[in-house]
């Protein structure tokens, strides 16, 4: 063990050693100073501190070369981040533009959707008043059973193939918007249906029938006005743009029954 540059303790046995000793008192085991001199001066300028890394080992020397070249990797990996920096705001700024560019005419496309559908919707609906008030007209004598049971063949045929018509929708959402529409039609094709039945046989579980099917198709044409306006606001519509749409189909089916 070397501390200070002097031996403490013997090689041999281990025996602490006194200061300046030629032999161990223990083994006698002879003490080189000579050699300790020497490994002294050598531990001392392997251990200074001007020669000693963090490491504790001796630095290695830098060579020119090596320092360009980390100078040179380092410079490049920064410029490559600003590249990518850069690379990444245009693709945003062109993301973004793509996104709002995506929902304009996500928008248009619709809204051109919607006045197909909506179109379609106050048909069925006009056809649906048209038969409530033929109904009454028959109930209050004012029609002819012969010209009811005609205007009901009609109205079943007509509602069978108006009910196999909306098959236009491209997107989920349109999809659901007009998912309804054909149960609506097929609602007012089996009132019409049920009235035949209860014109032949004068049996009330015939007319009961059709005032069922009437029930679900008001509740069908309630259920697509829903729908419209969850459509409209996935396709961006504003709370302002929703709200005039409400109100012109309020006016469009107030319109609709005072025929």
């Amino acid at each position: 063990m070397l501390i200070g540059a002097i031996f403490l303790f013997c090689s041999k046995c281990g025996e602490k050693l006194k200061d300046n000793a030629s032999f161990c008192s223990k083994c006698g085991e002879a003490v080189s100073q000579q050699s300790t001199v020497n490994e002294t001066a050598a531990t001392k300028e392997v251990n200074s501190p001007s020669n000693l890394s963090a490491t504790g080992l001796p630095p290695k020397k830098k060579k020119p070369g090596c320092l360009i070249l980390i100078v040179t990797v380092v410079a490049f990996i920064a410029i490559i981040a600003v590249v990518n920096a850069i690379s990444d705001t245009k693709q945003g700024l062109g993301s973004k533009e793509k996104v709002e560019a995506s929902a304009s005419e996500l928008k248009e496309q619709g809204l051109k959707f919607d006045e197909q559908a909506w179109g379609d919707f106050l048909k069925i609906y006009d056809a649906h008043n048209d038969l409530m008030k033929t109904m009454g007209l028959y109930a209050d004598g004012k029609l002819s059973k012969l010209d009811f049971y005609d205007y009901s063949k009609r109205a079943q045929e007509w509602f069978g193939k108006a009910s196999v018509s909306f098959k236009y929708a491209k997107t989920d959402n349109e999809k659901t918007y007009l998912s309804v529409f054909e149960i609506f039609a097929l609602a007012d094709q089996a009132a019409a249906k049920s009235l035949i039945k209860y014109l032949d046989s004068n049996a009330t579980k015939d007319l009961s029938k059709a005032r069922e099917e009437i029930d679900r198709a008001k509740q069908a044409a309630t259920t697509i006005s829903s729908n419209r306006v969850v459509f409209l606001r996935s396709i961006g519509l504003s709370k302002e743009e929703l709200e005039k749409k409400v109100n012109e189909a309020v006016a469009e089916l107030e319109k609709a029954e005072s025929k």
